[in-house]
């Protein structure tokens, strides 16, 4: 029997590291020259516009993963119901009262960088479109990490709760990390961005639909982007 945490979907277990599901050798360096590819734009200054940019951080990561699960995309992607919306909700609020408590913590120790939020201003279409395409990319980046990690730590420990945690740190510290140098330094883009999509993350485990936590993790940063709308 998989050794499920109480909180996840019971129903089906998490795809590619194990099982009918588990990627080959080749599937799984595929994964991880994208993971990389995904990266390179944010850390090196290629010359592309915005919404070109956005586009390449979903396009890249989106057109492997279909290309993976071979026909199977409701093993990462369903429908949202409306039962899922109670989790969003949740998700957005636990995010927002986080991640405004972190950086009001940090800014007392003077730590957090309130820079990000002066670039912000002045959205336009193009770049609420470009949100909603980047913000895919972002969440199969995490998700994929994650199931990437698990895919190498089950085989050496052939625990699934141990390899899941390491894998979901992994994963945030990562993701932390790519944010570097947009919103401040390694300590607060690793306890904000970071540690802080630990909920997105509850909220895929519970549900095992990447569109739901994509669906929390868009709400979240419109409700940060909305009031730059009107300056």
């Amino acid at each position: 029997m998989v050794d499920y945490f109480k909180f996840e979907n019971h129903d089906e277990d998490l795809p590619f590291y194990t099982g009918e599901t588990e990627l080959s050798l080749k599937g799984a360096l595929l994964l991880f020259v994208c993971l990389i590819l995904f990266v390179v734009p944010i850390v090196f200054p290629i010359p592309m516009g915005d919404f070109e940019f956005s586009l390449f951080l979903c396009l890249v990561l989106l057109l492997p993963t279909i290309y993976l699960l071979r026909g199977h995309l409701n093993l990462l992607f369903k429908k949202i119901k409306l039962s899922d919306f109670n989790i969003i909700i949740l998700c957005v609020f636990l995010s927002m009262a986080y991640s405004f408590a972190m950086l009001y913590i940090l800014s007392k120790l003077g730590i957090a960088s309130f820079a990000p939020v002066e670039e912000a201003l002045g959205v336009d279409l193009i770049s609420i479109i470009s949100m909603f395409i980047q913000l895919m990319g972002e969440e199969l980046f995490k998700i994929l990490m994650v199931l990437l990690a698990m895919f190498v730590l089950y085989r050496f420990s052939h625990n699934r709760k141990v390899s899941l945690v390491i894998s979901l740190f992994i994963s945030m510290l990562c993701f932390g990390l790519v944010h570097g140098g947009f919103y401040g330094g390694f300590l607060q883009v690793f306890l904000i961005q970071g540690l802080g999509s630990i909920f997105n993350f509850y909220v895929y485990l519970k549900t095992r639909n990447i569109m739901v936590s994509y669906a929390a993790h868009l709400i979240f940063d419109l409700l940060l982007t909305l009031p730059n709308i009107f300056i």
